[in-house]
Order: C-alpha cells, then sequence, then structure tokens
C-alpha cells in the first residue's frame, strides 16, 4: 500500500535539527495528494467540517475534532466545507513518544488500527485556539517550540479526562443495572 502513496520525511518536511513544525490552514483546499510520513502529524479542526480519508477508511471530522495521525497512515481529505479552519502539529518520533509515555499513552494511540481521533470540549478548543495564534506572532524558534510542547501537553490532558470520562460512563452503567430490582433478588 505505502508504494502507491507518496512517502514525506521528516528530514525534509520537518528538517533543520527542529522538532515540530505547524501549519495553518483556513478556506483553502487542503493536499489533494494521498500521502503518509515518517512522522506524526496531529491534525486539529476549528471550522467547518469535512470526510478524511485514513488508511482507507472514511473518518467525518467536524469542529473540535483532532485526529493523532502515526507514521506510516495514509490519509488525504477527500471533502471538506467551505468554511474549514485547521492547523496541524508536524512532531518528530521521538519527542511525540516521549508525550506518550509521559502521559501512559503509548498503547492508546499506537496499538490500534485507525489513528485516535477525539472530539474536544468547546472550552478547551478555544483555549489550543488562541495558542496557535499566538504562534504566528512569535519570531524565535524556541519561543514556537515551547507554545508547541504546551499544546500537546494540553490535547494529551484532553484525550486522558475523554477517556475517564467514557470509564466512569460505563461503570455508572453496570452500577444502574446492578441496582435493578430484579438484579437485587435472592438467587
Amino acid at each position: 500500500m505505502l508504494s502507491e502513496v507518496k512517502v514525506y520525511t521528516a528530514e525534509k518536511w520537518i528538517g533543520n535539527g527542529r522538532q515540530f513544525i505547524y501549519s495553518h490552514a483556513l478556506n483553502r483546499r487542503l493536499n489533494q495528494e494521498e500521502h503518509c510520513h515518517d512522522f506524526y502529524e496531529i491534525i486539529y479542526l476549528f471550522s467547518g467540517r469535512g470526510e478524511h480519508r485514513v488508511n482507507g477508511s472514511i473518518q467525518r471530522t467536524q469542529a473540535g475534532d483532532v485526529t493523532f495521525l502515526r507514521p506510516g497512515d495514509a490519509h488525504l481529505f477527500v471533502e471538506q466545507s467551505e468554511q474549514l479552519e485547521l492547523f496541524s502539529i508536524s512532531a518528530m518520533p521521538d519527542e511525540i513518544e516521549r508525550f506518550l509515555d509521559t502521559y501512559q499513552l503509548r498503547s492508546d494511540m499506537l496499538d490500534i488500527a485507525a489513528p485516535p481521533m477525539f472530539h474536544m470540549k468547546t472550552i478547551q478548543t478555544s483555549e489550543i485556539l488562541k495558542l496557535f495564534y499566538r504562534l504566528s506572532r512569535l519570531s524565535v524558534e524556541r519561543e514556537r517550540e515551547a507554545i508547541l510542547r504546551v499544546i500537546l501537553g494540553m490535547t494529551m490532558e484532553c484525550y486522558m479526562l475523554l477517556k475517564l470520562d467514557q470509564e466512569r460512563d460505563w461503570f455508572q452503567s453496570i452500577l444502574f443495572h446492578m441496582r435493578k430490582p430484579e438484579n437485587l433478588q435472592e438467587g
């Protein structure tokens, strides 16, 4: 499959010994070529919607969604609304894997077939969008990298909180069924 897909390398894409780059798309057509890379890319959709083909499957995305692309994930936006705004962070594998290990998320993010996609709450989306706009005003690379690390930390926190909410909902559902009178009867 990868032989038919264009491969971007970190050396050429990120380059110059940097750990990150970021990009911003506002009301413009996204890359029309299916591609993958040997680095991570985290895509934040802030407005609009789209259909993102990832590893042959369609992910329908909307404002607030975050897609976590791993090295080797082939992807392409096949449909997008006119009012689409997204930012993406491309990062060297060792940098992202340190985050995954710190937050104990390596298996959650890497040991599954489809790349993780999750929806942030409105307040989280707003705070991260403010940081992305702050990046555009910074001229010092070290300062930009610091803000990008903050964004990545906030992203991991959003994912962990969502995971905890889902686990709590699952547990509450079990308790609800256990408390039903027919399940409490002797025998």
